[in-house]
């Protein structure tokens, strides 16, 4: 018996094993760290229904993708320490761009700021949930923290942001170049403090 031929034998106990090894730790998940990896499934799941082209298909389609899509969206929650938290995201972005620029899906302000907390969330809860251990047991102060801290945040964000996109609506139209300079400084500087905020962590 060769090495592969045993390899290849081996896979279903090798299976089975991983599976016996992950329900051992859901169930000695604690309610603070199953908490925090539902939230952030759902907020993935929600990011994903949002991007989604919701006005160009009918409601048979929107359903199907949905059930189609609660299988990636939960392995956010269950795998909050893989990269497959970043390839969501940004799966939910190009769908996002797919939806508006394929099938022309107007991009409403309310849709957009709730597609843009649903990413936030999903990113702070399963940054949190990746540093937490499964049967670790978290008092309720902190949960309460982390939860104001959340809200908080998100509901700076977008005000800064809904604000900032109704100022610019109200404006007159007129070509300039003023505006992709602007942007383009305000993407610079916003690379910058990611670059620097990297750097400071480690």
């Amino acid at each position: 018996m060769t090495s592969i031929d045993f390899d290849v034998r081996t896979v279903p106990q090798r299976i089975a094993a991983w599976l016996k090894l992950k329900l051992h730790a859901v169930r000695r998940c604690t309610p603070a760290a199953l908490f925090l990896r539902a939230a952030a499934a759902l907020a993935a799941l929600s990011a994903m229904v949002l991007a989604l082209p919701l006005n160009s298909v009918d409601g048979f389609r929107v359903v199907a993708a949905a059930v189609i899509v609660f299988l990636p969206a939960a392995a956010v929650g269950v795998l909050p320490r893989s990269r497959w938290v970043t390839l969501y995201a940004m799966a939910v972005v190009g769908v996002w761009v797919v939806s508006s620029v394929g099938f022309g899906e107007p991009a409403g302000l309310g849709r957009v700021t709730l597609l843009a907390a649903s990413l936030y969330v999903m990113h702070r809860a399963a940054t949190f949930a990746a540093v937490l251990p499964t049967d670790a047991v978290v008092a309720p102060g902190v949960m309460g923290r982390w939860l104001r801290r959340t809200v908080a945040t998100t509901a700076a964000g977008l005000t800064v942001g809904v604000g900032s996109l109704a100022v610019v609506r109200l404006l007159p139209e007129a070509r300039s170049a003023v505006g992709p300079i602007v942007g383009s400084l305000v993407a610079v500087g916003l690379v910058a403090l990611l670059v620097w905020l990297l750097m400071r962590r480690r």
